[in-house]
């Protein structure tokens, strides 16, 4: 602040102005065309004392203030907008991933369903007392063993996802297990016929069957374990995972029971005028004996007693189990089981299973279910006959009587 009451502040502005006033000056054309001289100077030369940089004049420029709002919300769009496109673009390709894992299996659901049926095949060729004899079962063996070799084929053309290529490996080997069994089954049966070491054949024999076991590990515990673990973590859902078990009864398995089998299917069998099997003449005594007080109902657990009345509650998922023990010295197959209930208000209902094999001296037993209830609070007589087997010589040992009823 100076003794005139102004401030050096005040003077510098006041300064600038004065030079901005100039400058428009010199910028204006005079109405001659030519630019206004400075008085006291040379052309082209700037004024005594005058600054060759001036400081830039703020007048008439244009402050621009960034519009926040605007930005934020094109931000915004922009988020929702990728946030959409992420949510198609997942949802096509899991659209993809899940068609691509439902044609899998179901085509690998049909190899599954046809391999099992081969699996029954197998063991009818096996157990069927009217199968034929020796020569006829190796021949529809080697021939079940053509089909399930193609069958492994066609399993390799299947289009694999590529998240389930490793667990399809497994798949693949169960089939070729099979296939390879039935090879090892045809050898081995067709070498038993002419085999002086009765031992070794029934090692070999046994030691193919087990190759339908590895099988059905195999499928469960590899294939279906990891096929299930990847639908799970690629959160597919609606897609199941076929089992396939080819052996069902293990006991044929065992030496001793293959041992059994062998001596079964050394003896040529003739047909009757049924078509049924006759029995042979090898001398050998055939029969066995229904274990008439253990027969028992399930889910209650109740044991039919011979000639009494049992009260059974419910009737939901009734399975009347039947026990019979081979009193023969071949092993048995195939044996029907027939269980017959009458009653005086109702119809005659009949139920039939079958023991698919049971060697000498063993026991077995067939489920067999009950589907309709007769009707409740009935006494129902109730007739289980096992058999008749072909060449047994007392039967009576065969049938029991009950009496039922149903109640809620």
């Amino acid at each position: 602040m100076d003794s005139t009451g102004t401030s050096f502040a005040d003077d510098f502005d006041e300064f600038d102005h004065l030079l901005d006033d100039e400058d428009e000056a010199t910028a204006a054309p005079s109405r001659t065309g030519r630019m206004p001289r400075v008085s006291g100077a040379k052309d082209n030369a700037p004024a005594a004392g005058a600054r060759t940089k001036r400081r830039p004049s703020m007048k008439g420029r244009i402050r621009v203030t960034p519009d926040w709002n605007r930005i934020a919300a094109v931000l915004f769009v922009g988020v929702i907008a990728l946030i959409v496109l992420w949510f198609v673009v997942t949802g096509i390709m899991h659209a993809r991933r899940q068609g691509s894992y439902e044609d899998y299996y179901r085509s690998v659901r049909e190899v599954a369903t046809q391999s099992e049926a081969q699996g029954d095949e197998l063991n009818s060729i096996l157990t069927d007392p009217d199968a034929g004899d020796r020569s006829e079962r190796i021949a529809r063996v080697e021939d079940l063993a053509t089909r399930a070799k193609k069958l492994a084929a066609n399993a390799q053309d299947i289009e694999v996802p590529k998240q389930m290529q490793d667990a399809s490996v497994w798949m693949q080997t169960s089939l070729d297990y099979r296939a390879n069994g039935l090879d090892a089954v045809q050898r081995s049966l067709s070498a038993s016929i002419d085999a002086k070491d009765a031992d070794a054949s029934v090692d070999a024999v046994s030691q193919a069957l087990a190759r339908f076991v590895a099988s059905d590990v195999v499928w469960a515990d590899s294939f279906a374990v990891d096929a299930r673990s990847q639908l799970q973590a690629d959160d597919v859902e609606g897609v199941t995972v076929p089992d396939s078990t080819f052996m069902e009864d293990l006991d044929l398995v065992s030496p001793k029971s293959v041992s059994s089998m062998l001596d079964r299917l050394a003896v040529a069998t003739t047909a009757t005028a049924s078509g049924q099997a006759a029995a042979p003449k090898d001398g050998k005594i055939r029969g066995g004996q229904l274990e008439a007080g253990q027969v028992t109902v399930s889910p209650s657990g109740q044991t039919l007693v011979p000639g009494q009345l049992t009260e059974i509650k419910g009737g939901d998922d009734v399975t009347f189990e039947v026990p019979f023990t081979n009193q023969g010295e071949v092993q048995l197959t195939q044996v029907p089981v027939k269980i017959t209930m009458r009653g005086s208000e109702s119809d005659p209902v009949t139920l039939t299973g079958v023991i698919d094999v049971v060697d000498p001296g063993q026991t077995a037993t067939a489920k067999v279910s009950l589907d309709e209830v007769p009707n409740f609070g009935e006494v129902l007589d109730t007739e289980i006959l096992v058999g008749p087997i072909p060449g047994e010589k007392t039967a009576d040992n065969n049938r029991a009587e009950y009496q039922l009823q149903f109640s809620l």
